[in-house]
């Protein structure tokens, strides 16, 4: 990741939850934004996405719904 020239990798079903800290999935150079699925008796699921460091961007969390494993961001 560190020499591509990628901006934002995203990733359905990460599989990651509330065990899992975020220094455990660092990628040196990107922030990573997660929405973990919500523990209901179910595994898997879940979506994250690494944005480069060098993008200026806000997660609307005024936007989100809560049954849904998405996200809505925007410019800054």
């Amino acid at each position: 990741m560190r020499d591509s020239k990628i901006d934002v990798l995203a990733i359905n079903e990460s599989k990651l939850d509330d065990t899992i800290n975020e220094q455990e999935v660092y990628i040196t150079g990107f922030k990573i934004v997660r929405r973990d699925r919500q523990i209901n008796g179910r595994k898997g699921g879940g979506v994250c996405f690494y944005l480069h460091r060098n993008l200026n961007f806000k997660v609307c969390e005024e936007l989100m719904i809560n049954r849904l494993e998405c996200f809505n961001c925007r410019n800054k």
